[in-house]
């Protein structure tokens, strides 16, 4: 069975302690391995889904910012 990134993402984070999460992020970005970028998104996603519309904004003034 093929699952999709979505899914994979999940599987591989569930149960995972913060310190580990922080860890796969700050892997993902240091060795700036573009195949981690879906997953990467998919955390996003989660973030996303669950700001406010006050925190959506800051959250796209951030990017704007840092692009």
């Amino acid at each position: 069975m093929d699952i999709g990134v979505r899914e994979k993402t999940i599987v591989e984070l569930k149960g995972c302690s913060e310190k580990d999460i922080k860890y796969a992020i700050m892997e993902a970005m240091h060795h700036k391995d573009e195949s981690i970028l879906p997953s990467l998104g998919v955390l996003f996603e989660f973030v996303w889904r669950d700001a406010n519309p006050i925190e959506r904004k800051q959250i796209v003034k951030y990017i704007k910012n840092n692009i």
